[in-house]
Order: structure tokens, then C-alpha cells, then sequence
């Protein structure tokens, strides 16, 4: 540290310096930060104003994305519900339209769409698929019924077939004139033997076909159980989709909607059964 008369002195020294400086210079170095500051402020200006501008436009880039991605979120849904009801094998869907599978368009949704709606669809891509493994266990032993009802059908035309023919040579043994009594005897045992085979096999059908209707009521129980969740997520889905792209809802709306989706619901499912009912009793 320096003595305090050397402090003095230089002090005195830079105040010297200072005083030598011309009146002139000081004014254009105060002009000259002036411009400098001014420079600065404008710059600081346009860089806040840039990045304002990007903002703006990567939120309507976004927006842009999203209205494309959320635009499939409907006829996928759709699509997902088709997929349950074609596990039955009854109801055949016009599959002319391309639609995208319901998990590539819930994951498409989740990348995009904020944090609360991704889990929402994220939820619904995984209910959905775990409903899928749920109901293709239920409905295989409906599948299996109406596999052995279609056999026996099947088995019951060609044992009607063979009574016919049994019954025809009968015929032309007996119109015969010189019939013999041991072909008649064989032909008899023959027309029993394929008698008892018909009805076998249609009682054995008709049980199939009972036995398809109780594990066809029983998948549609576990149906109803599986698809009202996803119904009720697929709903809450569509709702915050429109919430995310500026379009108004309420509960209200959200209520209308969740009934409509289970009428709709239910309504397949008085089809799909009336389709059983009806190749039950054909």
C-alpha cells in the first residue's frame, strides 16, 4: 500500500490530467456514448422484438401442426371403436376409407399437444391396446362356438345329402319290380345310420349355436365394461383438442357429448347382437 503523500500526489496527478483534457474532447466523448447507448437501446429493441417474432411464428407453426394432427383425432377414434366390434367377426365395416390406426394418431397428438392432453391421449393409446388384449381372450370362445356351429352345419348338408341318395335308391328298388329283400334290409340300416347322423349333427349345431349366444352376451358384457372408459377418454381427448386450438367448451357440452358417444355406443351393440340373434335362429 503507498504512503499517503504518494496517494496525494497522484491524485493531484490525475486531476491534472483530467484538466488538461479540452473542453471539446469531453463533449464528444459524452456525445459519443450517447450514440453508443442509443446503438445499444435500439439493438437491445430489435433483439427483443426478433425474438418476439419467432415466438409468434412458432406458435402458429405449432397451431398449424396441430390443427393437422387433430383433424385425424375424430375418424381415429371411430376407427379405434370399429376395432373392438371387429374383434366378434360379425359386422362388416366399409374399410374402403383410409384411416390411420388409432396408436400412430394418439402418439402423433402426444408429440405435439401440451403436457396434459399428451398424457390424456397417451392413456387412451394404452387403455385402448390393453382393451384389445382383454377382448380378443373374451371373444374366442364365441369364435370357437360359431367355428363348430358351421362345421356341423356343414357335416348336417352332407349327411342330408347322403339320406337322399339312400332314400332315392330305396325308391328304385322297390319301382324295381324284382326287388331283392337283403338290399332293401341293407339300404334300411343305411337310411337309419344316416337318419341318426342328421339329427346328431343338428342338435349338435343347434348347441353351438346356444353356447355362441351365451359367450357373445358374455363378451358384450366385458365390452361395455372396456369401451365406456375409453368412450369417456376419447371424449375428455376431443374436448381438450378443441380447448388447445381456441374453440370454447364447458361442461355442458362435455355432458351432451358424453351421452351421445354412449347412445351411439349402445347402439352398435343392439346391432352387433341382433346380427347374432339372427344367425343364431337361420
Amino acid at each position: 500500500k503507498l504512503p499517503i503523500f504518494l496517494q496525494r500526489n497522484v491524485m493531484e496527478e490525475v486531476y491534472e490530467f483530467f484538466a488538461t483534457i479540452p473542453p471539446v474532447v469531453w463533449g464528444a466523448l459524452i456525445a459519443l456514448s450517447g450514440v453508443m447507448y442509443g446503438d445499444w437501446r435500439s439493438a437491445r429493441r430489435m433483439d427483443q422484438q426478433n425474438k418476439f417474432a419467432a415466438a409468434e411464428s412458432d406458435k402458429s407453426r405449432l397451431l398449424a401442426i396441430r390443427k393437422e394432427v387433430y383433424l385425424s383425432a375424430p375418424p381415429a377414434l371411430q376407427e379405434m371403436q370399429g376395432k373392438l366390434m371387429d374383434l366378434a367377426g360379425i359386422a362388416e365395416r366399409d374399410k374402403s376409407k383410409v384411416v390411420a390406426e388409432p396408436g400412430e394418431t394418439l402418439s402423433k397428438i402426444a408429440m405435439v399437444a401440451a403436457t396434459e392432453t399428451a398424457i390424456l391421449a397417451m392413456r387412451l393409446s394404452t387403455d385402448f391396446g390393453a382393451a384389445q388384449v382383454s377382448l380378443t381372450a373374451k371373444v374366442q370362445p364365441f369364435l370357437d362356438a360359431k367355428a363348430d356351429a358351421e362345421r356341423f352345419r356343414k357335416a348336417a348338408e352332407q349327411a342330408q345329402q347322403d339320406l337322399d341318395r339312400i332314400l332315392s335308391e330305396q325308391r328304385k328298388e322297390l319301382e324295381s319290380g324284382t326287388p331283392s329283400r337283403d338290399r332293401i334290409a341293407a339300404l334300411e340300416t343305411s337310411r337309419r345310420f344316416a337318419a341318426e347322423t342328421l339329427d346328431k349333427f343338428h342338435l349338435q349345431r343347434i348347441q353351438c349355436l346356444e353356447q355362441s349366444e351365451q359367450d357373445f352376451a358374455s363378451f358384450l358384457r366385458e365390452m361395455v365394461e372396456q369401451t365406456i372408459p375409453l368412450i369417456e377418454l376419447g371424449i375428455k381427448l376431443m374436448v381438450r383438442l378443441r380447448w388447445e386450438l381456441g374453440q370454447e367448451t364447458d361442461e355442458a357440452m362435455y355432458l351432451r357429448e358424453m351421452q351421445h358417444g354412449r347412445q351411439v355406443f349402445f347402439k352398435s351393440m343392439d346391432s352387433l347382437f341382433m346380427l347374432l340373434k339372427g344367425e343364431t335362429h337361420a
